[in-house]
């Protein structure tokens, strides 16, 4: 029996931007929600399996959108809460990424980085090229998923 092989060729439409900073990430999205136009709301911990052992990290991840041009844009944390992984470990040295889903060219993207750059608490901001990464596979999340679970743990809480 003849056996085929599919292959999935993933579009990374996306911007990613590395950040260090000593901060924890309840503490920085505080200082990024107050000194630019980034509006950050936590959501629940983005869980990727790691390695072959089925071990899994738990990244922290915050959500927002920029509803005028309907952007979506994450921060995630590159260490996990759980164990010694890294989300992407070819880049050890950041602590935090930004994730943008909108197009590269535009002057909110552009504000957005030289607010950023501007934080007193992110020592090095840089632009990652996701192409170049061996990783990138778990930058991919499902959107839907991590809203309905905060819908029905806030109907939960509220009973």
């Amino acid at each position: 029996m003849a056996r085929r092989v599919l292959h999935i060729d993933i579009e990374y439409d996306f911007l990613l931007w590395a950040l260090v900073t000593p901060l924890r990430d309840y503490r920085l999205c505080y200082y990024l929600n107050k000194l630019t136009d980034l509006e950050l709301y936590r959501q629940r911990d983005l869980v990727v399996a790691q390695g072959k052992s089925g071990s899994r990290g738990e990244y922290a991840l915050y959500r927002g959108v920029n509803l005028l041009d309907r952007f979506r844009y994450y921060l995630l944390s590159n260490k996990s809460a759980v164990g010694q992984y890294r989300l992407l470990p070819e880049m050890r040295q950041a602590d935090f990424f930004i994730l943008l889903q909108c197009p590269a060219d535009n002057a909110w993207t552009d504000r957005v980085y030289s607010q950023l750059r501007a934080v007193q608490h992110i020592q090095t901001l840089f632009k990652v090229n996701v192409d170049e990464l061996a990783a990138k596979q778990n930058l991919i999340f499902d959107d839907e998923d991590i809203l309905q679970d905060q819908d029905h743990s806030h109907s939960r809480s509220s009973l």
